[in-house]
């Protein structure tokens, strides 16, 4: 989700940034900008997300091996969306390139959705209630 026309408004400089950028586009409306502007994912839902990755990460055995919490959600992230591969160091490939910490509120809902989704159909249960889930 970061390309060179993302600024993150994490610093008064990056909010300047931002301003400058504003201004630039200010005068070329008309030019095919359009200006998103998304909230981070919440503390809940990242609280949610790593719950449900640490009850797969105990309940299910993948490929003769139980996972980390850290390595299901590189491989549930690679899955979702994608990404590249590089050369791992002592042979085999590694997924590179995506992050949840990027996630907006949307996106971390569906990224949620992906790994409840996910638990369903190798028959982990997750633990939650209705209202857990909605977050």
């Amino acid at each position: 989700m970061t390309d060179r026309h993302t600024i993150r408004l994490t610093s008064p400089a990056a909010l300047e940034k931002a301003r400058r950028g504003l201004d630039w586009m200010s005068g070329r409306l008309g030019d095919g900008w359009t200006l998103i502007l998304t909230r981070k994912r919440s503390v809940v839902q990242n609280a949610l997300m790593w719950k449900r990755l640490t009850v797969i990460s105990r309940a299910l055995e993948w490929h003769g091996k139980y996972w980390t919490p850290e390595q299901w959600k590189d491989c549930l992230m690679h899955g979702w969306k994608g990404g590249a591969f590089m050369p791992g160091e002592d042979g085999g490939f590694v997924p590179i390139g995506r992050s949840s910490s990027a996630l907006g509120v949307a996106e971390m809902s569906e990224f949620l959705d992906l790994i409840e989704a996910f638990a369903g159909r190798h028959d982990v249960d997750l633990g939650e209630d209705k209202q857990e889930r909605a977050a």
